[in-house]
């Protein structure tokens, strides 16, 4: 009966094991704007943010994207596109984007 036990609380044990290192592995990093961001894109593998399409109008000044993009090591567009990196097809539309 002990035996029955020990085999039972090993089981689940690797199951609480495997069940937490899947959250840390495919767990979402959070972004960090001080500006309005209108689409958010992650590596699906990861969940690390790879690109961030900024909500400008486009009559403002494009100095807090900057800083923004900047403070999140990335490399800014001010005329990128809105597509998720890599797509197959993607309207050309000159969107103000940050690669990260």
């Amino acid at each position: 009966m002990v035996k029955m036990w020990a085999i039972v609380l090993v089981v689940l044990s690797a199951l609480v094991v495997l069940l937490l290192g899947w959250e840390l592995l495919y767990s979402e990093e959070p972004y960090a704007s001080s500006v309005a961001v209108k689409q958010i894109y992650r590596d699906y593998f990861s969940g690390k943010v790879t690109k961030v399409v900024y909500d400008a109008t486009g009559s403002e000044n494009l100095s807090a994207y900057r800083a923004d993009c900047a403070q999140n090591d990335g490399v800014f567009e001010e005329c990128g596109n809105i597509c998720a990196p890599g797509a197959s097809a993607c309207v050309e539309v000159c969107a103000v984007t940050c690669m990260l």
